[in-house]
């Protein structure tokens, strides 16, 4: 529907105007990812559902006038994974095959408001690209994480905003407003992205018994978000200056952050039996603040290099018990006495923490492609204890006049302990008919204890994918 009002928009707009340009576009990819964890056998070899068995995405970009321009665009997803849970669901279509329908970027953007040469209004769902490093840049938090896929951090959610923005020579300046809160998309396999640890060690019940402690049989974990009002408004700016050694950016941000963090009253609940409980942990989105720099140009030759460094504010995030929790507990004779200070475990401090991410890339014989990065922290660590440093390669062969490209990834995580942790990967893909490309990739992860790229160990896979554009 979205699309089609766009289009019926912009052919009004088209026949009005001689000078407008309307460019209709989209693209259709379909994908199928068995997973890798634990595939021992065929049974226990699963499809992982990613929300990406079959994709259309329908775009429209207009020019009304010379100072005016739109871009719009709307996905529709065919998920393929059914999800029948009684017989009365096998005549819901929408549970046989179901169907999401999200937004792309869709975006007005007024060039030279109210006269003036060089400035302009973005208003929109919009995607704000901070930082420079590729795929994994520290800096790049105004955008909540689409991690559907949950073995990259590189893609970005569009989020409602308005920016205003000017040039002048060298410089550019910009300035947003982020009014409602977005959170960051998780994979529908959950992942591990609080700091919170062994659930069964929340309440510390195995140094409160002298006896069995109670069972945690299930964990829940209710989520608040922020409230939509001006109080929880987020802001953004950011300075650019083109210098002759490389561009150069200042930028600053304060709002929440698009990942979950647990905090609050965890609460016992579900008495099954006096020895099985079930615990509820809440989950906030704590506030955040960054200030950042990056820089990007040439460094000889046919090498190109980064920097990007963000330094952030945290709110800061705990679990607290409840005494009369604990009470019911003394009751229920599972556990010796209430311990006093009541037990706390800060899943986030309020120190500030620093993360770095530096590279170089270089195109060989226009063939071969090297990119070469170290960071200092990822998504998933957001406290100064629980920084990683990483190491990561990518590799991409163009052969037969870019028909055939193969590519190779690797990530090579360490912790301050000596724990390491690793992301393999690599793709083999064919251009048919210079329009559509067939891929087989593979994606492996896993570690060791303590490291983060161990919470991902169940998003490893193997693909198959088809995508075009039109």
């Amino acid at each position: 529907m979205l699309v089609g009002a766009l289009v019926c928009a912009s052919t009004a707009a088209l026949a009005e105007d001689d000078e407008s340009q309307v460019r209709f576009g989209g693209r259709f990819s379909t994908a199928m990812q068995l997973g890798l964890s634990g595939c021992s056998s065929a049974e226990s070899c699963r499809f992982l559902n990613f929300r990406n068995a079959n994709v259309l995405g329908l775009t429209v970009d207009a020019a009304p006038s010379k100072t005016v321009e739109l871009k719009a665009g709307v996905a529709v997803r065919n998920i393929n994974i059914a999800e029948i849970e009684t017989f009365d669901d096998t005549g819901d279509i929408a549970k046989v095959q179901p169907v999401d329908i999200r937004p792309l970027e869709s975006k007005i953007v007024l060039y030279d408001l109210f006269g003036a040469e060089g400035l302009d209004l973005t208003a929109g769902y919009v995607r704000v690209a901070w930082g420079t490093a590729d795929g994994v840049s520290p800096t790049d938090i105004v955008n909540a994480y689409d991690l559907e896929d949950g073995s990259g951090f590189d893609a970005r959610l569009p989020t409602m905003a308005v920016g205003l923005g000017y040039t002048v020579s060298r410089f550019r300046f910009d300035a947003w407003m982020l009014p409602l809160f977005e959170p960051a998309i998780l994979p529908v396999d959950n992942i591990d992205v609080t700091a919170l640890g062994d659930t069964a060690n929340v309440f510390d019940l195995r140094d409160l018994s002298s006896d069995a402690p109670p069972e945690i049989r299930q964990v829940e974990t209710p989520t608040t978000t922020p409230e939509n009002d001006a109080s929880n408004i987020a802001v953004a700016a950011r300075a650019r200056w083109e210098s002759p050694v490389g561009d150069f950016s200042l930028m600053f941000y304060r709002g929440h952050e698009s990942l979950p963090q647990a905090h609050g009253d965890a609460r016992l609940t579900g008495f099954q039996t006096s020895n099985r409980v079930d615990l509820g942990v809440p989950l906030v989105y704590p506030t955040l603040m960054m200030a950042g720099a990056d820089w990007r140009g040439e460094l000889g030759g046919d090498f190109s290099g980064w920097v990007d460094v963000g330094v952030f504010f945290p709110g800061e995030a705990a679990l607290s018990v409840s005494r009369s929790q604990l009470e019911a507990l003394v009751t229920l004779g599972r556990i010796d006495a209430v311990p006093s200070p009541l037990p706390r475990q800060v899943t986030q401090d309020d120190a500030p923490y620093v993360k770095v991410a530096a590279g170089a890339d270089v195109l060989l014989d226009d063939t071969v492609y090297l990119n070469l990065q170290y960071a200092y922290g990822s998504a998933l660590e957001r406290q100064r204890a629980d920084l990683h440093h990483y190491a990561l390669l990518a590799m991409r062969i163009s052969l037969l006049d870019g028909r055939l490209e193969l590519e190779a990834r690797g990530v090579l995580e360490a912790t301050a302990s000596g724990s390491l942790g690793f992301q393999a990967g690599g793709a083999i893909s064919w251009l048919h008919g210079d329009a559509a490309r067939l891929s087989l990739s593979t994606t492996f992860l896993d570690g060791e204890s303590g490291t983060t790229l161990r919470k991902l160990d169940r998003m490893s896979h193997l693909r198959l994918s088809v995508d075009t554009r039109f």
